[in-house]
Order: C-alpha cells, then structure tokens, then sequence
C-alpha cells in the first residue's frame, strides 16, 4: 500500500479497520503560511478563510512590525546616548595626520593669522599654530553671523580651541567651524612696554604703549600703517581692514595726536610691529606723550641717532637751498638745529625765528662732517617760547662788519635798482651811509607786491648782514620781511 494515499480508513479482507498513513504535500518550511487544516495558504491570516480552522497559535505580523519599530528605536536611542556622551578628540595642529580626514575633532593652537573677513559672503578665515603644526580654520556665513552676535571673534595673540569637521588635502589642513557655541577664546592680558622694550622675542605677545602718531599710510589697500613715537623709540602699527570691519570702524588719529594703543606683536621682515584686534583698542589721550629726552647742548655727543630735546637761544639764522641752519646756543654750547624745507614751510610762526629768541626742539640726533646736528621731523617739533628782544631800527650808515652774519632791522629809502639771474638788488640809503639790499629770486617773488618796490619808496627791513666784494649786504630770508613805509 503507497503512503501517497489520501488520509482516511481502510478495511482489509478480513474487515479490521486500519487508519491508513497521514500524507502532507506541504513543506515543512512553507507550513507557517498554510492552514494546517486544509493546507492551503493563508498568509498573515488568524482564520483560515476556508475552512475556517482557528489559526490563533501563529505570531501576528503586526506583532512583529511593532517589535521591529521598537527595536530600532531602542537602538538610535542607544546610539543618540553614547554619542552625547563621548568626548570629542582634542588635538594639537603637530597632531593632525592625513588619516583623519573628515574626522570630527577639537583643534587648540594659537592664532598666528587673521582674521580674514569678507563682508559679502560673510566668510571668515584664521590660522592656528603649535610648535610643530598649523591648521586653517574656516567659518561660512551662519557660522560667522553667531560669532557676531556672540562677540567671540578671535584675534592675533589668541588661544582658541575650535570643533569642527577636519579636510586633509594637499597643503595646510583646513577645520570647517560647524559648532559654533563651542568656540572658546582665551585672550592673554597686555603687558604695559616702552616702546624700545618691543622686540622680536615678542612675537604674538600682547602689549600696550603709549606714543605720539608722527605718520600712516597705506602701503596697500586693506592695511593702514600707523607711525608711533614714545621718549625711546618708534614702531609702526597694523590696522587690518578686516579688523575695523569685524569690530567697528576706526577714525584715524591725526599726526601729532597721543594714543594708547593694545595689540599683539608680530614681525615684518623680523622687524616688531604692533598689530590691531580691535578697533576699540585704540585711543587718543588728552594729556601729551613725551618722544624726546631733554638734555644740554654739551650732551649730544652720547645721543647720536636718539632723540633728544634741546632749548637755546638763536645766535644765527643760515637760509640754504634746502631749508635753514639755526644756530642754537645754551649755557653748556652750540649746536645746529636743521629745518629742511619742509618743516620751515609748515611752520605756525615763522615770523618770531628771529636771532635772540628762545627756541624748544625736538629731533634725532645727527653728527655731519664732525658737527652736531638736532634734526626734527615735524613743524610740531619746534616751538619759540621766548620771543627775541625789540631792537631798534638801524639806518644803512649804522651798520659796520662789528654785525656781520647778525640779523639787523634796517630802514632806509631805496635807490638803484639792478636785476641778476637769481634776484635783485637795491641800494638802500639813510644816515649817511649806503648798503645794498639783496633779495633772492623767490623771497621777491613772496612779497605782497613786488612792483611796489621802486627808487624813492622808503622801506623797512630785517635780514642777515653779510658781505660780499667789499660791499655790505642785508639779506632777508622770506618777503615778509621787507615792508613798505612810505611812498615818495
């Protein structure tokens, strides 16, 4: 008898009932689909739809759907805990390898460059350093605006610690800043310096001085140059661009104005400047900066190439092509006091240089063919305090060789008149005596009205008395110094 046959009862020839072998075609591994009743599918079904047999033993799908939700969501809970739980890496700059590309770290160094800032897309970008290592540190727009609103920009001198999303390619490694929140900043406190204490051991150190400005320019557009002078020494100061956009604008101090200027030190060609972090960093001082040392005439010899401050009497007054020679006189000596061109065109009262008046200079010290020179830099440097005794005026046949190389106020009426290549010359005549009035091609073309001189109009003058083949001459420095007193 074949075991295929259908299940049911079988009676053999002697009438004995025999139930015959039960046959299931369905596999074994298909039954969890099928009723077990009448064998046909019945998929997620409780019921089976045909025959109605009770299917309640199996697992419910729906059961194993909420069981699957619940699974995956008990993972990234999981996952969500141990995340906020784990420390970022820390690294150094030196520490950072071409394997940890994309790796998400903290980087603490020092800010040895920047910020760089552009206002339109709002990109920032800084470097920071180690012994060993440096990374660029970048911030996109988002990023920029939170460290706005935080006030927690970073500057030269800074130590910073920075998370982010490391890119390692060819070059120097960049951070992209991405949690902003988490940028600290740790901004030493400056150290008060004079201004020669500032050297190249300083490097990235934080410093205040105080000086005069004496200058600024602008080598390049986006850095202003400012020129700063205390008693020992000068030294330039770096005003980014970027800085006064990141920390508000900056209204330059005007020559000659005292500051009080913080910032961090850095090197131009291993020369120290003093770079700006911040625009509020900078301030004007009502009370004056000393720039020179004051000391006696006799003293000059020890300050060559220092800056000094000098007072003397004006003993004589020497015009030459590029300016005038002052010689100026103490109790302790004489020196000459330079004023090239430019200083003595920009003086407020070049009017009261007159020999016997009281002068104060400010100038570095110069030794030329074995004399000693006080030279300043600005009209600002020299000032007369005193000025010179009122000397009555002289008539031509007063004056005598007793005078020469003085400056003398002579009046008199003027006679011949002669023209050279390089000015002209009229006899001045009065008291019995004569002397020829020597005026240089540009003091003639200074004064009021040149045409105004002629034979006959009587005239008062101050000038240096020299001499020249045999002949007195007074020479007067500028055209104020010529004035009409009367016309015939």
């Amino acid at each position: 008898m074949e075991s295929g046959w259908p299940p049911g009862r079988y009676a053999d020839r002697s009438g004995a009932a025999h139930r015959l072998p039960f046959y299931n075609p369905i596999p074994e591994w298909s039954m969890s689909a099928h009723c077990p009743s009448c064998g046909r599918f019945v998929g997620p079904y409780e019921r089976c739809p045909y025959c109605g047999a009770n299917l309640a033993g199996r697992l419910s799908l729906r059961v194993l759907k909420l069981g699957a939700l619940i699974l995956a969501l008990a993972g990234f809970a999981l996952l969500w805990f141990v995340a906020a739980r784990s420390s970022i890496p820390t690294l150094s700059p030196h520490e950072i390898e071409r394997m940890m590309n994309l790796a998400y770290v903290r980087v603490v160094g020092l800010v040895t460059q920047g910020p760089s800032y552009d206002p339109e897309t709002a990109y920032l970008s800084f470097r920071l350093e180690d012994d060993g290592g440096e990374v660029r540190v970048v911030a996109y727009a988002n990023e920029t605006r939170a460290l706005l609103e935080a006030g927690s920009l970073p500057g030269l001198g800074d130590w910073v610690a920075a998370v982010g999303t490391l890119r390692i390619r060819e070059g120097v490694p960049t951070l992209i800043l991405d949690a902003p929140h988490r940028l600290t900043v740790a901004r030493p406190e400056p150290s008060p310096r004079a201004i020669a204490e500032v050297g190249p051991q300083d490097a990235f150190r934080r410093i205040t001085v105080r000086g005069q400005v004496r200058g600024n320019r602008r080598p390049y557009a986006g850095l202003t140059l400012l020129r700063l002078r205390d008693a020992t020494g000068e030294i330039e100061v770096a005003i980014p661009d970027d800085v006064t956009a990141l920390t508000g604008p900056l209204e330059v101090p005007p020559i000659g104005q005292a500051v009080q200027v913080t910032g961090t030190v850095t090197l131009y060609r291993d020369r120290p400047q003093i770079s700006l972090t911040d625009a509020a960093e900078i301030a004007s001082l009502e009370e004056p900066v000393p720039i020179a040392e004051p000391i006696p005439i006799a003293g000059l010899g020890s300050r060559v190439g220092r800056w000094v401050e000098v007072r003397g009497q004006i003993r004589r007054l020497s015009p030459f092509s590029a300016g005038l020679k002052v010689t100026l006189e103490d109790s302790t000596g004489q020196t000459t006091l330079l004023l090239w061109q430019s200083v003595y065109e920009t003086l407020t009262d070049p009017g009261a240089w007159q020999e016997g008046a009281t002068v104060v200079a400010q100038g570095e010290v110069n030794r030329y063919r074995g004399e000693m020179e006080v030279v300043p830099e600005l009209a600002g440097d020299v000032m007369v305090v005193v000025p010179p005794e009122e000397q009555p005026s002289l008539s031509p046949g007063d004056l005598s060789i007793a005078l020469l190389g003085r400056t003398v106020e002579v009046e008199g009426v003027l006679g011949e008149r002669r023209s050279f290549s390089r000015g002209v010359t009229f006899r001045l005549q009065g008291g019995g005596g004569t002397v020829v009035l020597l005026l240089w091609q540009e003091v003639y073309q200074d004064l009021p009205d040149p045409k105004a001189l002629r034979p006959g109009v009587r005239v008062r003058v101050r000038g240096k008395l020299d001499r020249y083949r045999g002949e007195l001459e007074v020479i007067p420095r500028q055209g104020r110094d010529v004035q009409i007193v009367s016309e015939p």
